[in-house]
């Protein structure tokens, strides 16, 4: 379509151009072929007496040209001037036609110049972000504590240096999630959110892990403590299951089984799950700690005591003393359990508000020395603090229990 108009275009135009040039010339002959006629003495009477007869001679004349220097034009036009322009007009075409194709494989290549420039940044970007990861995921897994459901003391310096760590780690994997991340490390970062308290974007972490490589135990494990924070004790007894099913030999997967059972208030199974842990390690305080309360919920006195001294001879813990209180002042043994009520509360000063409101105590609450020893500021104070009484009361717990 643009073709055949460019061509209909310069044919008008060369036609007009002739034409003006035609009339311009027949102006000039009429202006010099009047004159002599009307000069002649044997036409002289035709124009004296009947001027129009030249009037209508003058216009004949000039239709006659006109019409002569049209055939002309019109030979002239299909002979010389079409094929002329016709041709140049495919000339122009192919030259616009070579132009445009070597435009277009210019900007071909200039896109194709950007878009590796742009690979290169990304993928330089990409390697340092990786670099940047390694390094922080080495230094994150120094000051994580060996596991998270042990309850260790974590200083405020590890705390913090832990939040700083994380935050650098979630910035990294924000601006540039294609970076690529191992089960171990989502387990540091979800072990790093737990300590944090944020047990869903923790568990969100040990999810992404267990999605990368299912035959983690430790990974199993964290997911397993972290739901039974999140009260969600049947999904958290389906992910122990899956660690010690990896490693039978794993004894804290069958403490954390055994507690979402005692959650679950299926007490003869967990107590089955602390001896699977003895089994393993017979010197595992966990174990002998959480066996007395399973022995306790099942209304087995003698040997919860029993279970909580050997936890004791491993290790003067607050939670064993205050569990072997719970034991005596439910046998209304009330010298005992104040003299071991006491020991708790001298290990952790949290104790004394966790005993004022525990019903296993209810025996002591009207005693002097109970009232003394609950109220009273602490002659010595531990170097942390134990987070059992958020713990119970979220979970409506009795205080007897031994937490996750």
């Amino acid at each position: 379509m643009e073709s055949d108009y460019s061509l209909r275009a310069r044919r008008r135009f060369a036609a007009t151009f002739v034409l003006s040039l035609t009339l311009l010339a027949s102006a000039s002959i009429l202006s010099k072929l009047l004159p002599s006629i009307s000069s002649r003495t044997d036409i002289l009477f035709v124009f004296s007496d009947f001027p129009w007869v030249g009037m209508i001679l003058a216009i004949a004349m000039t239709g006659f040209l006109l019409i002569t220097l049209t055939l002309i034009l019109q030979l002239i036009n299909r002979k010389l001037l079409a094929p002329w322009t016709l041709e140049a007009i495919q000339e122009l075409q192919k030259e616009e036609t070579a132009s445009s194709e070597a435009e277009a494989v210019s900007d071909a290549i200039e896109e194709q110049f950007y878009k590796k420039r742009e690979e290169e940044s990304t993928e330089k970007f990409h390697d340092l972000s990786a670099v940047q990861k390694d390094d922080l995921i080495q230094k994150l897994a120094r000051v994580l504590p060996s596991s998270i459901g042990l309850r260790q003391p974590v200083s405020v310096a590890s705390l913090i240096a832990i939040k700083h760590l994380s935050e650098k780690i979630e910035y990294l994997k924000r601006n540039n999630p294609e970076l690529p991340f191992t089960a171990l490390e989502y387990e540091y970062l979800g072990d790093a959110l737990f300590l944090e308290g944020r047990y869903e974007e923790a568990l969100a972490y040990f999810n992404e892990g267990t999605a990368l490589e299912r035959n983690r135990p430790e990974i199993w494990y964290s997911q397993g403590i972290t739901l039974g924070r999140l009260e969600k004790h049947k999904e958290a007894l389906d992910s122990f299951n899956n660690s010690v099913v990896l490693n039978p030999r794993y004894e804290r997967a069958w403490i954390g089984r055994a507690v979402a059972l005692y959650m679950m208030k299926n007490y003869e199974e967990a107590l089955q799950s602390c001896d699977d842990a003895l089994n393993v390690n017979p010197n595992y305080f966990y174990a002998w700690n959480n066996k007395g309360v399973m022995l306790l919920s099942l209304k087995r006195y003698d040997e919860s005591i029993a279970c909580f001294e050997k936890a004791l001879a491993l290790k003067p813990d607050a939670s064993a003393f205050y569990n072997k209180a719970c034991v005596y002042a439910i046998t209304s043994k009330a010298n005992q359990a104040l003299e071991s009520l006491a020991l708790a509360i001298k290990l952790d000063p949290s104790f004394k508000d966790v005993a004022k409101k525990d019903l296993d105590l209810v025996s002591l609450f009207n005693l002097t020395e109970f009232e003394e020893m609950t109220t009273s500021s602490p002659k010595d104070s531990s170097e942390f603090s134990s987070s059992l009484t958020g713990y119970l009361k979220n979970n409506g717990l009795t205080n007897s229990v031994s937490p996750y």
